[in-house]
């Protein structure tokens, strides 16, 4: 099937058809009722989707680049380091072979690695239907838990975002209940830039998966707060307590409010402390 024929097919059959590529999540929820699908369309072997590279001072990562692929990521770089980092924490090696970068983010889900860090990334995406491509940014696409802005004849292409420049450092901390294998209680990616001197935070980028809904977000007030702050222990410690100022956390099965937000505020200093000691080159 070229990829003509799949937007053809999901431009004539609207209702209760699906994309799908690696499946990991689409299928588990098909099979729990959770998903009424009477078609779905396989997109796992259009090659033109599968994808990292550079143009100019853009990364562009095809959807269909699968998890395995971002683990093999060598670029030494703020981005290189923190897709290959997230992929090392994302469910099992066989998992990762086949779950794609698109499908993750689709998802919509507080549970799902990739849209942390790409929201940390400032990341847009691209999608693309029978009537041409939409661009717009990760935080626009996600609507809702389990929803996106996608039409139902359209599928995501592309996820991008600015390459960090040389005094920026990102992170990402996850939490769940063992080590491997799981499914996020709480995480945080995080984007800083120092300044000139590397004494000061310049820029801030700071998104959990889960701040006061069900989908991941930025923590939009405290990366206000510390813009132009020493990166500096008082500065992180600060950001910790400002964070808990933000969250308006529901307890599930998984763990409690109070318990997320502890969670929250302590994976925020790590990432931050991994963030400034790499700016600092420590």
């Amino acid at each position: 099937m070229s990829l003509d024929d799949a937007l053809r097919y999901l431009e004539e059959n609207p209702t209760d058809t699906f994309p799908i590529a690696g499946g990991t999540d689409l299928l588990s929820r098909i099979n729990r009722k959770q998903v009424s699908a009477k078609n779905l369309v396989d997109l796992s072997g259009l090659s033109e989707l599968r994808y990292i590279k550079r143009e100019n001072r853009t990364i562009k990562i095809g959807a269909l680049t699968t998890i395995a692929d971002l683990e093999g990521q060598q670029e030494n770089s703020a981005w290189g380091e923190l897709l290959h980092d997230v992929a090392k924490k994302f469910g099992s090696p066989n998992i990762r072979t086949v779950a794609t970068v698109g499908g993750n983010i689709c998802a919509a889900s507080s549970s799902e690695d990739l849209i942390p860090v790409f929201l940390a990334l400032d990341a847009k995406v691209r999608t693309i239907g029978r009537h041409g491509p939409r661009e717009m940014s990760l935080q626009e696409f996600l609507v809702a838990k389990r929803k996106t802005a996608l039409g139902p004849d359209e599928i995501l292409a592309e996820v991008s975002f600015t390459e960090p420049n040389a005094l920026a450092a990102c992170a990402f901390e996850k939490l769940g209940m063992r080590n491997t294998l799981i499914i996020s209680v709480v995480s945080v990616a995080a984007f800083l830039e120092g300044d000139q001197n590397r004494s000061k935070i310049e820029r801030a980028r700071i998104a959990l998966n889960r701040l006061r809904g069900k989908i991941p977000e930025r923590a939009q007030s405290v990366e206000k707060e510390v813009l132009g702050q020493k990166l500096d222990a008082h500065t992180i410690k600060t950001a910790g307590e400002l964070l808990e100022k933000e969250l308006a956390l529901t307890s599930d099965y998984r763990a409690s409010a109070e318990y997320r937000c502890e969670a929250a505020k302590v994976l925020l200093r790590r990432a931050l402390v991994q963030c400034q000691e790499r700016i600092l080159g420590k």
